[in-house]
């Protein structure tokens, strides 16, 4: 996609944010002071979002940005898992992802959308603080426009296409991305998609699940009607035991399982259990692989208890 070069936030000022705040300063009844304001705070997101001719600092296209990373994946064999191979996203990557993201999302609170007009090339990475951040940059003026939903999904599509198509380089996404993208089309959890699972580091994944999991047992113990909803969300995994027992399943996973001090059922929150007893016992030296251990036989499960709890309002 080829787009003229302009800065859009520089245009935009001295075009048609400056001849709205002229004429909103002109009046002085109080709907007109909200309506000052309100021009006032989208100049000022606008400014947040996109890069200033006033910045100076150090910046570098999004594209050229990842030429510097060696690897945009990682790659784990499973602990204690056999010779089973986990491929996921480069934690520098996914926090990239999310920063774009959070972006566009924000462009959109802000009243406006790209319609998809945008690329690799209008993004700039500002490596300047003690963490990278992200800006829209080179994006003509004609390109922005008032936000509506058709444009906000033709922005959501585009982004998509362009995690998938130039920042993996054709080549297929690893599975935790490839599952967030979807998520991010079927917009059922938008308030969930930056602090996804799916988004975190293996150490932070592992950290997490063991809040979820208390969160989910003291629904249990207070016989809240969420536990039983977040049960039937997750029903697909009743049934489990077979994966653990399996050629294919985790040794740690089935020590744990096979403790005769514990008795697991094999419904899904006997799963959650066994999974919550074997990062504390058999698992308790591979904390910061935890996550792939889970994933090796249940590669979603984590992200779905995630989302359960989030759709009854339990995060």
């Amino acid at each position: 996609m080829t787009l003229e070069t302009s800065n859009v936030f520089s245009e935009l000022n001295q075009e048609k944010l400056e001849a709205m705040r002229g004429k909103m300063r002109s009046l002085h009844n109080k709907s007109s002071a909200r309506r000052v304001l309100y021009f006032e705070d989208r100049d000022m997101m606008l400014h947040e979002l996109f890069i200033c001719e006033a910045d100076t600092s150090s910046k570098i296209n999004l594209a050229e940005y990842l030429k510097k990373f060696k690897e945009l994946v990682t790659v784990h064999v499973t602990p204690a898992g056999g010779p089973h191979k986990t491929i996921s996203t480069a934690p520098k990557v996914k926090e990239l992802v999310r920063q774009l993201y959070v972006l566009i999302k924000s462009l959109h609170r802000a009243g406006f959308s790209l319609r998809g007009q945008f690329s690799m090339n209008n993004f700039a990475v500002d490596e300047s603080m003690m963490r990278v951040s992200v800006k829209f940059t080179d994006v003509p003026k004609s390109a922005l426009q008032e936000s509506e939903p058709e444009g906000e999904d033709l922005d959501l599509t585009q982004f998509v296409k362009m995690i998938k198509r130039d920042m993996f380089n054709g080549v297929f996404p690893p599975h935790d991305i490839t599952v967030w993208l979807s998520m991010v089309i079927e917009k059922e959890v938008e308030g969930l998609l930056p602090d996804s699972s799916l988004l975190m580091d293996e150490q932070s994944c592992s950290n997490s699940f063991n809040v979820w999991y208390d969160i989910f047992l003291d629904l249990k113990e207070s016989k809240s009607v969420a536990y039983g909803k977040i049960c039937e969300k997750l029903e697909e995994y009743n049934g489990w035991k077979e994966k653990i027992n399996g050629k294919e399943g985790n040794c740690l996973l089935a020590d744990t399982l096979g403790d005769t001090s514990y008795f697991y059922g094999d419904s899904v929150d006997e799963l959650l259990r066994l999974l919550r007893n074997s990062r504390q016992h058999s698992s308790r030296y591979q904390h910061a692989l935890y996550a792939l251990i889970v994933g090796q036989n249940f590669p979603n499960l984590i992200a779905h208890f995630q989302k359960a709890l989030y759709e009854e309002g339990c995060l």
